[in-house]
């Protein structure tokens, strides 16, 4: 792991750590097939958290065809108390509830388990799909990028299955502003 990488997750892990006393809040490392999951949460959110993220990380790897072999490493810190994740994020974090950093060279996702919402889901899709693609190594036009992540921000995905453009008609609304712009 590069220095700059091994630094940043230090003083991560050293605010979730001065948070609260160790014993308090025991911090957990999870490795999964492709990213480690570094939490306070109980073991319950930790298993109920893998398990939504690991359904958008295979469905961004279907999108972008991307391997399990081709992904870059992933760290992802899951803050149990929104307080915590706010004392260590920069400002502007506040809104998201998720913070992403270097995910075409080496990932970071930091996330607050506390917060809900639309917005949050959308930050965590595109977090995730700009990580599967960043590891593919591929050099995409922001076109594209965009494209992908408002298909990928409106799918509806199961365990088996991605649907596109039944979330709310985005895609009947992309398409039409294409046909307007034509």
């Amino acid at each position: 792991m590069p220095a700059s990488r091994l630094f940043f997750l230090f003083l991560l892990l050293k605010g979730m750590l001065n948070a609260a006393p160790l014993e308090e809040r025991p911090t957990r490392m999870v490795e999964m097939e492709g990213y480690t999951v570094i939490s306070d949460a109980t073991d319950r959110k930790i298993v109920a958290w893998v398990k939504d993220f690991d359904r958008l990380r295979r469905a961004g790897q279907r999108i972008a065809g991307v391997r399990d072999d081709q992904l870059l490493p992933l760290t992802l810190l899951l803050f149990s108390r929104r307080s915590d994740f706010l004392a260590m994020m920069p400002p502007g974090s506040e809104q998201l509830g998720v913070l992403s950093v270097g995910l075409t060279q080496q990932p970071i996702i930091a996330l607050d388990a506390e917060t809900n919402g639309e917005a949050k889901d959308l930050n965590v899709r595109f977090s995730v799909l700009m990580w599967v693609m960043g590891s593919s190594g591929v050099p995409y036009d922001r076109w594209i990028l965009q494209g992908l992540y408002d298909m990928f921000g409106a799918a509806q995905i199961s365990d088996d299955r991605i649907v596109l453009g039944k979330k709310q008609g985005v895609l009947t609304d992309m398409l039409g502003d294409l046909r307007r712009q034509a």
